[in-house]
């Protein structure tokens, strides 16, 4: 009798645990339908040849450019035909396959305009070889975070979250490549600075090994040079001025103050600084020799420059004192020559 209880209280233990694991996998499988059923768009990330973002007062558009996917890159067609910032453009590319509305807000509305839909102030569209979509975007919903937004070929009226509106939000300076020099960070092997007091040229032997030309007996702190090359590399537009300056004198530009080249034998780059931008930034005119745009760059840029050699001069390591007396006195060693 006793295994008997035993037996049916088995049985109703594992009924009750088949039915609790049936109830979470068929709850995990209507979540996993229902997140399935807010992604906006079905696309293919890596199919994606065209992203397009439109303001009422501008459209940027960005190109997927290349052959074979390893060799494809995003390039800047409109307002401007220029190189892309990789980074911030894959950053719009990945987010449009993966986004989701957070709610539906109305199935059908009749009036646009409470939402800014009518004249949404961004609407973001894509394009693939064979298909293509597009996102408008309108105001901010006074209840919740998110931005009321609706596909271009559906009725509906949703939210998407303010993050996501946030990565979609990109302007023309966002999505542009903003890099000074081309060169990485170890590539020059050639520097050359001229300014007011400062006319130096060093190059590099080896890999970190600097020294003047001129006078390559100076003790030249390498790891100083390198610091001072490796910061340029990383130096970037704080704004872009005018795309094809027509009179250089506005800028300060007709004569530089200053001529920072990189170079490594195979390739050789220019930045032309001029006068003060002025503004609250303290920024200054410059150009790339080998581009048409005048951009600003942040003061610090040539503050971070030495201003003289001597800064770069290397610390001599102390001359150690010669021990007195004879080997074995005063700390000295001691002879072992045998008797």
């Amino acid at each position: 009798m006793r295994y008997r209880s035993t037996l049916i209280y088995l049985l109703a233990a594992l009924i009750l645990g088949g039915l609790y694991f049936w109830d979470v996998r068929s709850e995990r499988q209507e979540e996993a339908k229902e997140d399935a059923e807010r992604v906006i768009f079905q696309v293919d990330g890596d199919k994606l040849r065209r992203i397009a973002l439109k303001r009422p007062d501008q459209e940027i558009v960005l190109q997927k450019t290349g052959d074979a996917e390893e060799e494809a890159v995003w390039r800047i067609t409109e307002p401007v035909d220029t190189e892309a910032d990789s980074y911030a453009v894959n950053y719009v590319a990945n987010l449009l396959p993966a986004l989701k509305h957070t709610r539906i807000i109305e199935e059908n509305p009749e009036d646009l305009a409470p939402f800014n839909l009518e004249e949404p102030g961004l609407t973001v569209s894509w394009a693939t070889e064979g298909e293509a979509g597009g996102l408008l975007i309108g105001g901010q919903s006074p209840m919740d975070k998110g931005f009321y937004a609706k596909k271009q070929e559906d009725p509906r009226v949703f939210l998407i979250a303010l993050n996501d509106k946030e990565i979609l939000d990109k302007t023309l300076y966002d999505l542009r490549d903003k890099g000074l020099f081309s060169f990485a960070y170890d590539e020059p092997t050639r520097l050359e600075i001229q300014g007011p007091g400062q006319n130096w040229a060093f190059v590099k032997s080896g890999e970190t090994t600097w020294a003047l030309p001129e006078d390559p007996d100076f003790p030249l702190d390498s790891e100083e040079v390198s610091s001072v090359v490796r910061r340029l590399t990383w130096e970037e537009a704080a704004s872009f001025e005018a795309e094809k300056a027509e009179d250089l004198k506005t800028y300060g530009l007709e004569v530089p103050l200053h001529r920072i080249v990189l170079s490594n034998g195979e390739k050789r780059e220019e930045l032309l600084v001029g006068s003060p931008a002025g503004g609250d930034e303290g920024g200054l005119y410059a150009r790339m020799a080998e581009r048409p745009q005048v951009v600003t760059i942040k003061k610090e840029t040539l503050e971070g420059l030495p201003a003289s050699l001597e800064e770069l001069r290397t610390e001599e390591p102390e001359a150690q004192e010669e021990p007195s007396g004879p080997p074995g006195e005063s700390g000295g060693e001691t002879s072992n020559t045998k008797e």
